[in-house]
């Protein structure tokens, strides 16, 4: 695509179930509050691809954060609680107050809540948790447009709660996908329809809970306790759970399956094989297949160990995302205090951990809950080998791979689900983009329709209360574009110019734009099935553009400072950044610094035939080279063959960068100055005292026979390399050869409302979906105070939600006092939503580059991962 005018763009949808966090109370009580959560999950279209999220108090640990985040729930719901589920979890715990000077106790408090039962209350704690988990996402809202300042306006949402029978507004039940051929649920008839593998009602516990995990939940379930099972039984559900958390390659029937009490069947029982039935969630996931992207990512197993919600929410969260994830209860594997390691389960979670491990898939282990000893115990006994040839060999490499470590959760081959037949569908658009780097869609989205598979007839069709039978999610993906996807971009920005944000529910997704597929507002009976679709016109701002939509969410603006306008004049120059890096950063960077000024002509360190110095005229007075061709020669050094430097400037020369001419003198003032060949005449008149002056020997000097070629750097590329802006630009084409894919801007600064700069970035970088906010300096120095430019990095990245806070530098290394202030930052901000990664480059310019990652906690250095 050509920017600055009209073209096409490649535009790849997926339609897709929503993806949805569900969070509830991660407390004592949680056992329960996750089954019926579960419930809920189970009862909705996509449900088996929806993550649980635990609070306690409201507050949702940091890890749990990162993996939801990862996610890229569409919508984040509490889990509703009310007077019976209370009650039954917490008997008493709830206050019913008959007037103000009283409350209900006894029969009439027993008869209350029994008449309320299905009633919600509300809890301050849940909405507190929900809010956590939406403020490190991107999920569907939007900013109110009117009152407050913009950093104050309040955030308006859509769907912020589920009831455990599954209640989810704009979202499709499972039951719906089971509807008879008329278009009607059939009365009475129970859901699912047919036998199904799900967690009894009466299973508490953790087993209650593992099982309601791998399976899905039917029945409301019960307060309960662990099951009591029989010895085989028990040995037989766990190792299934065991396979299920980690598959492997190879096929287990017959050494672990469900049991009997499993079985859940919609009439009278019957007689089913447990293994050869779909679990409940199954049911929530017709018409659609498990994707995913970018399968040539490492894998990664995770493996939590530990009874409280975080290590299960985590587990389950990996599971769903990348398809290993296994949640342990300590008692499953300890007896007594002592590792049981010849406990069914135990040996087969060493030969699930094994084979993944030698077969190169990183194996992570964690827990909340063990002692740094009994955790390091454990993963000593996944290390050692199974089998006796090579021993020490496989024990190298399951050390390698089994670490007792937090998860990671990238971005590439997180699995989802799709319709079946409309996913990863390409097709060209309209678009107008302009030399920012934005791109906007000239016509509306074509009508995103449902059009293979089971789904189709119900896409197209209404329920008996006119609403949409089936509502589903579209992800649209641009090509070219350089938008960083989610970081909490309002998705009213991505709407083009002239859009309404009020008729469509758009948001900034993990991998794109994202819609609802049916339209906000008025739909009247009788509408075709296309015009009750959402059709947006979007847009995908560029790089610099979305900096500054990021800043005014926080009642900021970010836009180019004088040196950033300066960078773009010279951009314009070479046509791009990329060839302006890739010169500045190759052997013809040489010849353009030898342009830079000194305070003294002896300092240019110019000889009669290299070049000759000029002054400036500035108040400051400086002394800037203009050099010869020989001079240029002398400059690149033995960096580049005669030839290929006389191409790469006469390059130069017709795009303006450099201007070939004569240094003349003044006959009256004696002002020596430079004079383009477009502007040499007979009669050049001189720039000081505007005296004319003829074309001859007196006014050359040397050589005496003819004139010599001069060269003139342009004005804006001299002052670039005079203000070091020259590192920034090496800087963008170190990361620019780490990347796939990649895009910056330069020399941003960050304004108040007044216009007042708060803080400037020397370059912005988004790198394979990483954005990284840098600092480029010549000199490794951050000024008198280190913990002050500190600060205001870290604000920059904050308002960013940068991945990454990068300090580069010309010099061999960084001093420990830069590092340090990098480390405080990282480790004591209070950090809202992204915590970057502190990161370090050093050697800029020279052979031998370091690229080092900072450990936030102990301030020590390694090498930056590839």
């Amino acid at each position: 695509m050509t920017p600055g005018g009209l073209s096409y763009a490649t535009l790849r949808t997926t339609l897709r179930p929503p993806r949805v966090a569900v969070v509830f109370d991660g407390g004592p009580d949680w056992h329960y509050w996750v089954r019926l959560a579960l419930r809920a999950c189970s009862r909705v279209w996509g449900g088996r691809g929806f993550v649980l999220v635990p609070h306690q108090d409201g507050r949702v640990a940091p890890e749990m954060l990162r993996a939801v985040r990862t996610y890229d729930p569409d919508y984040v719901v509490a889990l509703e609680r009310t007077y019976g589920t209370a009650e039954a979890v917490r008997p008493g715990s709830i206050r019913i107050r008959f007037d103000e000077t009283r409350g209900l106790d006894g029969d009439e408090r027993t008869k209350f809540i029994a008449e309320h039962h299905d009633e919600p209350i509300d809890d301050p704690a849940d909405e507190r948790g929900r809010l956590a988990v939406v403020e490190a996402c991107a999920t569907y809202r939007r900013r109110s447009t009117t009152g407050r300042a913009a950093g104050d306006r309040e955030w308006m949402e859509g769907v912020t709660s589920c009831t455990a029978d599954g209640k989810f507004e704009h979202l499709t039940s499972a039951s719906a996908l089971a509807e008879s051929a008329y278009d009607e649920v059939i009365e009475g008839f129970p859901y699912p329809r047919e036998s199904c593998l799900a967690s009894p009602a009466d299973w508490g516990g953790t087993l209650g809970v593992a099982v309601a995990a791998a399976c899905g939940v039917v029945d409301f379930p019960q307060v309960g306790v662990d099951p009591v099972l029989a010895g085989d039984d028990f040995k037989s559900v766990t190792s299934w759970l065991v396979d299920n958390g980690l598959p492997l390659s190879r096929s287990r029937a017959g050494f672990a399956k469900p049991v009997q009490q499993m079985v859940w069947h919609p009439g009278a029982a019957l007689n089913h094989d447990p293994a050869r039935l779909p679990a409940v969630f199954d049911f929530t996931t017709k018409g659609t297949v498990p994707i995913a992207r970018d399968f040539d990512y490492p894998g990664q197993s995770l493996v939590c160990v530990g009874d409280s919600a975080v290590d299960f929410a985590l587990a389950f969260a990996h599971r769903r995302m990348y398809g290993q994830g296994l949640w342990l209860p300590p008692d499953w594997l300890w007896k007594d205090g002592v590792l049981d390691t010849s406990s069914r389960v135990f040996l087969l979670l060493r030969s699930s951990v094994y084979w993944p491990a030698r077969n190169g898939r990183d194996i992570r282990v964690t827990s909340s809950k063990l002692s740094a000893t009994e955790l390091d115990e454990l993963c000593d006994r996944f290390r050692d080998p199974t089998m006796y040839r090579d021993r020490d060999g496989q024990a190298e490499r399951l050390a390698d791979r089994i670490k007792n470590e937090s998860a990671s959760w990238p971005k590439k081959a997180v699995l989802y689900f799709a319709i079946a037949g409309d996913f990863g569908r390409d097709f060209a658009a309209p678009v107008n983009g302009d030399l920012n780097g934005d791109v906007e869609m000239v016509t509306p989205f074509p009508p995103p329709l449902v059009t293979d598979g089971m789904l189709a007839d119900l896409a197209t069709g209404l329920d008996r209360n006119g609403a949409a039978r089936l509502r589903w999610q579209v992800d649209v993906e641009f090509d070219p574009s350089e938008t960083p996807h989610g970081r909490g971009l309002d998705g009213s920005s991505l709407l083009a110019s002239g859009s309404s944000p009020f008729g469509e529910r758009v948001r900034s997704g993990r991998d794109g734009a994202t819609f609802e597929s049916e339209r906000l507002g008025l739909l009247m009976p009788g509408m075709p099935s296309g015009a009750r679709l959402t059709r947006p016109r979007l847009r995908m701002p560029g790089l610099a553009t979305w900096a500054n939509l990021m800043a005014n969410q926080h009642g900021n603006t970010m836009a180019l400072s004088a040196a950033g306008r300066q960078v773009d004049v010279v951009r314009e120059l070479w046509g791009d950044r990329a060839a302006l890096a890739t010169d500045f950063s190759g052997p013809i960077a040489a010849v353009l610094r030898r342009f830079r000024p000194a305070k003294t002509s002896q300092r240019l360190e110019l000889t009669e035939t290299t070049g000759v110095a000029m002054r400036t005229g500035a108040g400051d007075e400086l002394f800037e080279p203009y050099l010869t061709f020989d001079g240029i020669i002398a400059a690149a050094g033995d960096s580049l063959p005669i030839e290929r430097l006389r191409h790469d400037i006469d390059g130069f020369l017709r795009r303006r960068i450099l201007r070939r001419g004569l240094a003349l003198g003044c006959a009256r003032c004696s002002t020596l100055a430079f004079f383009a060949i477009d502007e040499v005449g007979q009669v050049n008149r001189c720039p000081r005292c505007l005296w004319s002056n003829d074309l001859d020997q007196a006014r050359w000097r040397k050589p005496w026979n003819e004139p010599a070629w001069y060269y003139d750097l342009h004005a804006a590329v001299r002052g670039l390399v005079a203000q070091n802006g020259d590192v920034p630009l090496m800087l963008s084409q170190y990361l620019r050869s780490e990347a796939r894919n990649y895009t910056d801007v330069a020399e941003l600064e960050l304004l108040d409302e007044a216009g007042k700069a708060i803080a400037e970035l020397d370059l912005l970088a988004h790198a394979d979906g990483q954005v990284i906010t840098a600092e480029a300096k010549r000199p490794a120095d951050l000024g008198k105070n280190h913990a002050d430019a500190m600060v205001k990095r870290a604000r920059l990245a904050e308002q960013l939600q940068a991945d990454q806070i990068l300090l580069a530098t010309a010099a061999p290394e960084w001093p420990s006092g830069a590092v340090a202030a990098l480390v405080k930052e990282l480790r004591e901000r209070p950090w809202k939503r992204v915590v970057p990664r502190g990161r370090l480059v050093a050697g800029l310019g020279t052979p031998k580059i370091t690229d080092l990652a900072v450990d936030a906690q102990t301030g020590t250095t390694l090498p930056w991962p590839q």
